[in-house]
Protein backbone atom coordinates (compact mmCIF):
# COMPACT_ATOMS: atom_id res chain seq x y z
CA UNK A 1 0.00 0.00 0.00
CA UNK A 2 1.08 3.32 -0.86
CA UNK A 3 -0.63 6.75 -0.76
CA UNK A 4 -0.35 9.12 -3.77
CA UNK A 5 -2.32 12.56 -4.09
CA UNK A 6 -4.56 10.81 -5.85
CA UNK A 7 -5.00 8.24 -4.05
CA UNK A 8 -4.28 4.96 -2.34
CA UNK A 9 -2.25 2.35 -4.58
CA UNK A 10 -2.62 -1.08 -3.50
CA UNK A 11 -0.14 -4.24 -4.61
CA UNK A 12 0.33 -7.59 -3.55
CA UNK A 13 3.47 -8.54 -2.83
CA UNK A 14 3.07 -12.56 -3.20
CA UNK A 15 5.39 -14.95 -5.07
CA UNK A 16 2.34 -17.95 -5.37
CA UNK A 17 -0.22 -18.31 -7.93
CA UNK A 18 -3.41 -19.37 -8.61
CA UNK A 19 -5.47 -20.27 -11.25
CA UNK A 20 -8.70 -18.93 -12.55
CA UNK A 21 -10.94 -20.40 -15.36
CA UNK A 22 -7.80 -22.09 -16.24
CA UNK A 23 -5.67 -19.30 -16.20
CA UNK A 24 -2.30 -19.12 -14.14
CA UNK A 25 -2.67 -15.67 -12.58
CA UNK A 26 -0.44 -13.87 -10.20
CA UNK A 27 -2.06 -11.68 -8.17
CA UNK A 28 1.39 -9.06 -7.76
CA UNK A 29 0.89 -8.54 -11.64
CA UNK A 30 -2.48 -6.26 -10.51
CA UNK A 31 -2.43 -2.95 -9.19
CA UNK A 32 -5.68 -1.03 -7.68
CA UNK A 33 -5.94 2.13 -6.44
CA UNK A 34 -8.35 3.47 -4.13
CA UNK A 35 -10.51 7.16 -4.12
CA UNK A 36 -12.82 7.33 -0.79
CA UNK A 37 -14.79 4.34 -1.09
CA UNK A 38 -13.88 3.42 -4.82
CA UNK A 39 -11.43 1.17 -5.56
CA UNK A 40 -10.23 1.30 -9.41
CA UNK A 41 -8.26 -1.39 -11.35
CA UNK A 42 -6.56 -0.68 -14.90
CA UNK A 43 -9.24 2.52 -15.32
CA UNK A 44 -11.91 0.60 -16.99
CA UNK A 45 -13.43 -1.91 -13.75
CA UNK A 46 -13.87 0.13 -10.70
CA UNK A 47 -16.04 -1.44 -7.54
CA UNK A 48 -17.41 1.50 -5.10
CA UNK A 49 -18.91 0.10 -1.28
CA UNK A 50 -21.84 2.87 -0.75
CA UNK A 51 -22.39 4.43 2.90
CA UNK A 52 -25.70 2.14 2.61
CA UNK A 53 -23.46 -1.25 1.68
CA UNK A 54 -24.46 -1.66 -1.11
CA UNK A 55 -22.00 -2.38 -4.00
CA UNK A 56 -21.60 -0.61 -6.96
CA UNK A 57 -19.64 -2.05 -9.91
CA UNK A 58 -18.50 -0.59 -13.35
CA UNK A 59 -16.43 -2.94 -16.23
CA UNK A 60 -16.78 -2.58 -19.76
CA UNK A 61 -19.84 -5.09 -19.86
CA UNK A 62 -21.96 -4.15 -17.11
CA UNK A 63 -22.35 -1.52 -14.87
CA UNK A 64 -24.52 -1.66 -11.85
CA UNK A 65 -25.41 -3.29 -8.52
CA UNK A 66 -23.13 -6.21 -7.68
CA UNK A 67 -25.79 -8.61 -6.27
CA UNK A 68 -28.01 -7.87 -9.59
CA UNK A 69 -24.66 -8.94 -11.87
CA UNK A 70 -25.39 -11.62 -14.45
CA UNK A 71 -23.17 -14.38 -13.12
CA UNK A 72 -21.03 -14.47 -16.65
CA UNK A 73 -20.30 -11.29 -16.23
CA UNK A 74 -19.06 -12.08 -12.86
CA UNK A 75 -16.25 -14.83 -14.60
CA UNK A 76 -14.73 -11.77 -15.53
CA UNK A 77 -10.59 -12.15 -13.89
CA UNK A 78 -10.86 -8.38 -14.02
CA UNK A 79 -13.87 -8.08 -11.38
CA UNK A 80 -12.58 -11.28 -9.00
CA UNK A 81 -9.47 -9.17 -8.56
CA UNK A 82 -11.44 -5.74 -7.22
CA UNK A 83 -13.73 -8.19 -4.76
CA UNK A 84 -11.00 -9.62 -3.80
CA UNK A 85 -9.20 -6.14 -2.73
CA UNK A 86 -12.45 -4.82 -1.95
CA UNK A 87 -12.97 -7.92 0.72
CA UNK A 88 -9.72 -7.01 2.05
CA UNK A 89 -9.72 -3.97 2.83
CA UNK A 90 -13.52 -3.83 3.87
CA UNK A 91 -12.32 -6.81 6.12
CA UNK A 92 -13.30 -6.75 9.63
CA UNK A 93 -10.56 -9.89 10.19
CA UNK A 94 -7.82 -7.42 10.91
CA UNK A 95 -5.75 -10.97 11.72
CA UNK A 96 -1.76 -10.30 12.01
CA UNK A 97 1.39 -11.78 11.55
CA UNK A 98 2.68 -11.68 16.23
CA UNK A 99 3.23 -13.37 18.56
CA UNK A 100 -0.12 -12.80 19.87
CA UNK A 101 -2.80 -13.98 17.46
CA UNK A 102 -2.51 -17.84 17.05
CA UNK A 103 -4.95 -20.72 15.52
CA UNK A 104 -6.39 -23.05 17.73
CA UNK A 105 -3.44 -25.34 17.04
CA UNK A 106 -0.66 -22.89 18.03
CA UNK A 107 -0.10 -21.63 14.56
CA UNK A 108 0.07 -18.04 13.77
CA UNK A 109 -2.95 -17.19 10.43
CA UNK A 110 -1.21 -17.08 7.30
CA UNK A 111 -2.91 -16.18 4.20
CA UNK A 112 -3.69 -18.17 1.08
CA UNK A 113 -1.40 -16.43 -0.79
CA UNK A 114 1.66 -17.15 1.43
CA UNK A 115 0.73 -20.41 2.10
CA UNK A 116 3.48 -23.19 0.44
CA UNK A 117 2.54 -27.19 0.29
CA UNK A 118 5.53 -29.15 -0.13
CA UNK A 119 4.46 -32.65 -0.97
CA UNK A 120 6.76 -35.86 -0.87
CA UNK A 121 6.10 -38.88 -2.04
CA UNK A 122 7.62 -42.36 -0.96
CA UNK A 123 7.57 -45.72 -0.62
CA UNK A 124 6.53 -45.73 2.61
CA UNK A 125 4.72 -43.54 5.02
CA UNK A 126 8.18 -42.61 7.00
CA UNK A 127 9.86 -41.54 3.27
CA UNK A 128 7.21 -39.74 2.13
CA UNK A 129 7.26 -37.52 5.33
CA UNK A 130 10.66 -36.98 4.90
CA UNK A 131 10.31 -36.02 2.04
CA UNK A 132 7.30 -33.75 2.78
CA UNK A 133 9.43 -31.56 5.20
CA UNK A 134 12.95 -31.52 3.34
CA UNK A 135 13.06 -28.54 1.00
CA UNK A 136 15.54 -25.88 0.51
CA UNK A 137 13.09 -23.62 -0.60
CA UNK A 138 11.46 -23.12 2.83
CA UNK A 139 13.98 -21.02 4.33
CA UNK A 140 12.47 -18.31 6.74
CA UNK A 141 9.13 -20.01 6.39
CA UNK A 142 7.01 -21.78 9.26
CA UNK A 143 5.49 -24.96 9.86
CA UNK A 144 1.79 -24.12 9.72
CA UNK A 145 1.25 -27.96 11.10
CA UNK A 146 2.04 -31.93 10.93
CA UNK A 147 2.46 -33.87 7.97
CA UNK A 148 -1.05 -35.24 6.63
CA UNK A 149 -1.72 -37.72 4.29
CA UNK A 150 -3.06 -36.84 0.88
CA UNK A 151 -6.28 -39.01 0.75
CA UNK A 152 -6.53 -42.06 -1.33
CA UNK A 153 -3.04 -42.28 -1.57
CA UNK A 154 -2.48 -45.25 0.86
CA UNK A 155 -0.36 -43.06 2.59
CA UNK A 156 2.63 -42.69 0.37
CA UNK A 157 2.31 -39.04 -0.36
CA UNK A 158 2.00 -36.28 2.16
CA UNK A 159 1.54 -33.00 2.05
CA UNK A 160 3.14 -30.14 4.83
CA UNK A 161 1.81 -27.04 4.30
CA UNK A 162 4.33 -23.61 5.50
CA UNK A 163 3.71 -20.01 5.99
CA UNK A 164 6.58 -18.20 3.63
CA UNK A 165 6.04 -14.47 4.32
CA UNK A 166 9.04 -13.51 1.91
Amino acid sequence: MKNENTGIVYSADVFKHFYFRGQKVFLSDFIVKRYDDTIILNERYSIEKKVNGEIFIKTPSYVGNFKEMPVEYKKDLNVFILEFYLNEIYSTDKSTFNDKTKNNNGSRPCSFWNTYYCVGVGLTQSAAIAESTASGDLINCEKLGPAEAVPFTEGTVWATAYCCNK
